[in-house]
């Protein structure tokens, strides 16, 4: 039964329908084990949870897993270590995925030290699993503003699955795409544009040609390249190639999120937000409003369910929104828009600084100078951007705006 079960956890894809039968299963099948069984079915049963979004069963599950893992260690080190590595990179990305960071980099850090010390002795069993943790730990440190740690995990992770996927493509491609895709971001967050769009290319080839073959497993990841080189073209300037590549993200994503909504209609809310995004740098100010609006629905139904995860991506949306309606001079609107941002996170700076904008623009200067005094106490980079905004022309030449902006 238990070899049945990870067997089908292997082919079983949260799009598929069957998906949430595997589940109870497992639940079932984990109160007739004990010890190593039983932690497989749990440490499965974690995996399982956090596909569906049920981050607080997937702890329990995978924490209960790592007790046995370790317990078992002690005694057998050699069977149960690399179990035990495992469980603790899976709990490293659940945590990331909560915004854990601490949790993450000290779950990470147990499973990469087990992981080189299994490679030092089994090279060709384990350095692919070294690779993995790294990757992991380097979009970590990507999250965290650590750039060096980042590029040298991410590096690090590139060059053992190019050397395996030089003996077996099929198997270890993925994991060069994957690095690819995250080196491209790190570039991106560091300007460096030409080689994000390089590193972003090199994943999309990769992963155009594994969903060709498979692509309930690999669509996924390609709409996601796709989203990431849209982003970077945005930036860029290049709004042709951006439209093109984050509406094709945006088409995968819809389609997946037919079969599975609770799984890929992140997805599509994400999309939605960057061609908001996009829509409002080009003037397309309608098409923005409503991209925005398709987006703030989903993650409103996903907060609901999951707060922790989904609140801060429903705040960032609604405060784009909020911009837009800046732009336009629909003031009320976009108040509103901060209010609700403000509702979710009262320390959320940017939502303070854009409503002092507006109150600037209104000539209300008491307010603009309260507002901006909050946002520049929970973010020092407000005051440069409130020096040459020209939003606040309005109480520029006041004493109070020239205290706040001093340095």
């Amino acid at each position: 039964m238990i070899n049945r079960f990870l067997e089908l956890k292997g082919k079983t894809l949260p799009i598929h329908y069957c998906f949430k039968r595997l589940v109870d299963v497992g639940e079932i099948l984990k109160n007739f084990f004990r010890d190593g069984l039983k932690a497989k079915v749990l440490g499965t049963l974690g995996i399982l949870y956090s596909d569906l979004g049920r981050f607080e069963d997937a702890e329990k599950a995978s924490g209960e897993a790592l007790e046995i893992y370790k317990s078992l260690a002690e005694k057998n080190p050699e069977v149960y270590l690399p179990d035990v590595a495992m469980t603790q990179n899976n709990l490293g990305i659940l945590y990331d995925n909560l915004g854990r960071f601490e949790d993450a980099e000290k779950a990470y850090g147990e499973a990469l030290e087990i992981r080189k010390n299994l490679a030092d002795k089994n090279p060709e069993v384990y350095l692919p699993d070294l690779a993995m943790t790294q990757n992991n730990l380097g979009a970590l440190y990507r999250y965290l503003g650590r750039f060096e740690e980042s590029v040298n995990a991410y590096r690090g992770a590139l060059e053992i699955f190019k050397n395996f996927s030089d003996k077996n493509p099929e198997v270890y491609l993925s994991g060069v795409a994957t690095t690819q895709n995250n080196l491209g971001n790190l570039y991106r967050k560091l300007g460096r544009y030409e080689d994000a769009e390089k590193a972003y290319g090199e994943a999309l080839e990769i992963y155009k040609n594994l969903a060709e073959t498979n692509p309930d497993v690999y669509l996924s990841d390609l709409a996601d390249t796709q989203n990431n080189l849209g982003t970077l073209y945005d930036d860029l300037g290049r709004f042709e190639d951006a439209e093109k590549a984050i509406r094709e993200s945006l088409e995968i994503y819809k389609n997946l999120a037919e079969k599975n909504p609770e799984v890929y209609s992140p997805g599509v809310a994400t999309t939605q937000n960057n061609l908001g995004a996009l829509y409002n740098n080009l003037g397309r100010f309608e098409e923005a409003e409503k991209a925005y609006g398709e987006a703030l629905k989903i993650y409103k139904n996903l907060a609901e369910k999951n707060p922790d995860v989904y609140l801060p991506k429903l705040a960032d949306t609604q405060n784009n929104l909020g911009i837009l309606y800046n732009y336009l001079k629909r003031y009320e609107k976009a108040v509103k828009c901060f209010d609700k941002a403000l509702e979710i996170d009262s320390n959320d700076g940017g939502a303070w600084y854009n409503k002092a904008c507006i109150e600037s623009l209104r000539n209300d200067k008491a307010k603009s100078l309260e507002f901006l005094k909050n946002a520049i106490e929970l973010d020092n980079k407000n005051r440069s951007l409130a020096k040459t905004d020209q939003d606040f022309d309005n109480i520029r030449d006041s004493i109070e705006f020239k205290e706040l902006c001093r340095e």
